[in-house]
């Protein structure tokens, strides 16, 4: 059965009205479950690929359509997203300026590391608490031009001559958190 998309639901409890039952797929055909990837990034300036790790919880094929999902059930292993305890920055600081962290608590990475030539921070974070901690670290280490952006959803129309945003907007996303470090 297909489920009223996020947008859908958010949009039915914020302005109370019914959504249309769930329809029968035609065809669904499930083409992979818990599919581990692993990819070797080239990046013009670094001296060695960027090693991308994940998993992918299902491809499948519905009514044609190639999709690829990813569940999220609260069952993540914390100490999985944090930055690792044997990581190093300093193995491979002359090669970075930028880090960019998608975790639940970038902060660690100040416990066993320390910045000493020009940098760009970028976190991306679900709440605000997560947000003020990050700041509080960075603030802490000197990094400058700290801004923090909510990110909102809007859909856009794009059809033929019509080129606008859709005219309802569901509202937060999440933060982002960008910074500068600069050596002295």
């Amino acid at each position: 059965m297909t489920l009223p998309a996020i947008r859908d639901l958010t949009l039915s409890c914020a302005i109370g009205f019914r959504l249309p039952p769930p329809v029968k797929p035609d065809k669904l055909n499930i083409l992979s479950l818990e599919k581990k990837i692993e990819y070797n990034l080239e990046i013009e300036g670094l001296t060695r690929p960027v090693k991308i790790i994940g998993t992918i919880d299902r491809i499948d094929k519905w009514n044609g359509q190639l999709r690829i999902l990813d569940y999220k059930t609260g069952s993540v292993n914390i100490d999985r997203l944090r930055f690792l305890s044997n990581f190093s920055f300093k193995d491979i600081a002359d090669e970075v300026d930028t880090i960019i962290t998608d975790i639940p608590e970038p902060w660690e990475f100040f416990m066993k590391n320390k910045i000493e030539k020009n940098l760009n921070w970028v976190s991306y974070l679900p709440s605000i608490t997560q947000v003020e901690k990050i700041v509080i670290k960075l603030n802490e280490h000197n990094f400058i031009n700290i801004k923090i952006m909510e990110t909102l959803n809007r859909e856009w129309i794009v059809d033929k001559k019509i080129v606008r945003p859709k005219n309802e907007m569901v509202g937060h996303t999440g933060f982002v958190v960008s910074a500068r470090f600069l050596s002295n």
